[in-house]
């Protein structure tokens, strides 16, 4: 894989407790598992892992956590479990057969143990060793532009027409029966569009966002509301700015929801 330009494999851990895995209906992935794929690979690795499973416990996640950067591991992304109404997940939570855990329970513990390992937080679910973080995700944050291929896959490309977002068929069956790639849903993102996508993707990572560069193509009314905005949540301890950037704080990263509902709205 190395000779075709792949440098880091990325592993759906999700959880090493047998118990959560059960609470996702998953197969548990071993530590044994994850040392074969350590000692056969020399590039780098990243793990995904889920926060609020069903039967998962703080400690269990932290041991997780030492366990995949004693193996090497040098990227984690640590998602918050969503359950989503017509799951089968969702069917078990209902009917109280599993108890989904509190988001926030834990959460600082989970960050402040991954940072004490020398992994950064550059993005809000996302940890890495300076050096280490993914250029894949960061052209996503950034505003670049990305192909998606496979069912369901998203693209964002700038064509003669503008900037056009391409959402492929999720049935299987009616991807394959496309005429072209370009016979899928799509829209073409005007520049209001695209300024806030820039402004609200650009918060979720180290980088901030520019406002000078966003604030520039507002009329006066707009400038001026998303900057009394901006100020509410500097003065709320959730942005704070380094001359025309602005940044999510670790508390800001946290509650990031609700800083971006508010900027939104200055729109």
């Amino acid at each position: 894989m190395t000779e075709a330009g792949v440098s880091r494999i990325s592993v759906g851990v999700q959880t090493l407790e047998p118990a959560a895995a059960n609470g996702l209906g998953r197969r548990l992935t071993s530590p044994d598992e994850l040392a074969t794929i350590r000692s056969s690979w020399n590039g780098a690795l990243s793990a995904d892992l889920i926060h609020a499973a069903p039967g998962e416990t703080v400690s269990g996640l932290l041991h997780g956590i030492d366990l995949l950067v004693d193996l090497g591991f040098d990227h984690l992304s640590v998602y918050g479990l969503g359950v989503e109404p017509g799951t089968r997940l969702a069917h078990r939570v209902a009917s109280g057969e599993v108890v989904a855990p509190v988001p926030e329970d834990g959460w600082r513990s989970i960050v402040a143990r991954i940072g004490s390992h020398g992994l950064r937080r550059y993005e809000v679910s996302n940890f890495a060793r300076p050096g280490a973080e993914c250029r894949h995700n960061l052209a996503y944050w950034r505003g670049d532009g990305y192909l998606g291929l496979g069912p369901s896959a998203v693209s964002t490309l700038e064509l003669d027409s503008g900037v056009v977002r391409l959402t492929q068929p999720t049935d299987h069956a009616a991807y394959f029966a496309r005429r072209s790639f370009f016979d899928c849903d799509h829209e073409v993102l005007g520049a209001s569009e695209q300024r806030l996508e820039r402004l609200l993707l650009g918060l979720r990572t180290f980088h901030g966002v520019d406002l000078a560069s966003i604030g520039s193509s507002l009329d006066d009314r707009a400038r001026a509301r998303l900057d009394l905005a901006v100020g509410r949540e500097i003065d709320g301890g959730l942005l704070r700015a380094d001359g025309s950037t602005i940044y999510p704080t670790e508390r800001g990263l946290d509650l990031l929801d609700r800083v971006v509902a508010g900027l939104a709205a200055a729109f």
